[in-house]
């Protein structure tokens, strides 16, 4: 009747689908480029699911108990929670695992960003020194004005140079998609 058919559903039908649902999980983890560190600490969420869910069984069985209730299916009642614990271990895992990949991108995105940063401000002040020397020059002592003159220019243009450089940097580090190979 009802019961059984309860019985069946709670009991057997969702502790497998449950069971499935985390295997067909772990094939796909295993099948992704993925640290296995960070596969292990599924594998530990998994398993901290599984024993508070188990355990939070044994603890309402003990407390029906407490009333003079006793269930017929103990074992099914911790074994659905730990079925459902390690479907929710798995996903705050895979949760876990994308936070610290996008940590990890971010972290090698600053690493990126601030070396870009330290040669940029060096090209930069260097072209600016060479820049003011050169018109200090102009100004003071009599010099070839065009020589001069086309040293402040040269520098200018690397400056402008830098910038679209900067500019082609950040359009390579945004872009997540961009593949890097060697080249001789």
């Amino acid at each position: 009747g009802y019961e059984t058919f309860l019985t069946l559903f709670f009991g057997i039908i969702i502790p497998i689908a449950s069971t499935s649902t985390v295997t067909a999980g772990g094939f796909w983890l295993w099948q992704q480029d993925i640290e296995d560190g960070w596969i292990l600490g599924v594998g530990i969420w998994c398993a901290l699911g599984a024993a508070t869910l188990a355990l939070a069984g044994v603890f309402v069985i003990i407390y029906q108990q407490q009333y003079g209730v006793t269930m017929d299916e103990q074992p099914f009642v911790i074994a659905n929670g730990a079925s459902g614990g390690v479907l929710i271990g798995f996903v705050i895992g895979i949760y876990d695992i994308r936070q610290r990949q996008a940590q990890a991108r971010a972290d090698k995105l600053t690493q990126q960003l601030t070396v870009v940063n330290r040669v940029l401000r060096h090209d930069i002040r260097n072209s600016a020194a060479v820049t003011r020397g050169t018109a200090n020059l102009l100004i003071n002592e009599p010099v070839d004005v065009v020589d001069q003159a086309d040293t402040i220019k040269q520098r200018a243009t690397r400056l402008v140079s830098l910038g679209d450089q900067a500019r082609d940097i950040e359009q390579i580090l945004i872009n997540q998609e961009t593949k890097c190979e060697s080249i001789d």
